[in-house]
């Protein structure tokens, strides 16, 4: 990527962060919907790799029952992220559709429209894995410590 495309970049963000912290913000322009539509796309990659950094933490062993602990309150937010963004493409998809139907002027392709649910959807079912996969490493933990204070002779 070259400098001006990093440049190109970083100034959607930056809308795109601008236009996201504007609560309750009604946008109308296509230049303000788009710049909706990249910072969502911007958050799910966001959030893709945090799952997938959890991931090879997880994969990598050496976990602990605090670290499980944490895991797990990771996956809950990571989930109500996902749930957020579903709510937030919905509305945007509402909103899309009434700009379009004020002007003439093109949106982003449906192949798009039709890429974002599905990504989120792969993300969501990589979180419920790692979900599955932390609960069952918090239940080894919990019987094999129980095993050993058992077994201990205190």
């Amino acid at each position: 990527m070259d400098l001006g495309q990093q440049v190109s970049a970083s100034d959607t963000r930056c809308q795109a962060t601008a236009f996201a912290r504007v609560p309750g913000a009604v946008v109308n322009s296509a230049g303000g919907l788009n710049a909706i539509r990249d910072a969502l796309v911007i958050a799910l990659r966001d959030e893709s790799d945090r799952i997938q950094t959890l991931r090879r933490i997880l994969d990598a062993g050496h976990i602990t029952p605090s670290t499980a602990k944490c895991a797990a309150e990771a996956l809950d937010h990571a989930e109500q992220l996902l749930a957020e963004e579903r709510r937030a493409w919905r509305a945007l998809v509402v909103l899309s559709r009434r700009d379009q139907s004020q002007c003439s002027t093109a949106q982003r392709p449906n192949k798009e429209n039709q890429w974002w649910p599905r990504s989120l959807e792969d993300v969501a079912a990589e979180v419920r894995a790692l979900t599955d996969t932390v609960r069952a490493l918090q239940v080894l933990s919990r019987t094999s410590s129980h095993r050993g204070a058992l077994v201990s002779p205190t």
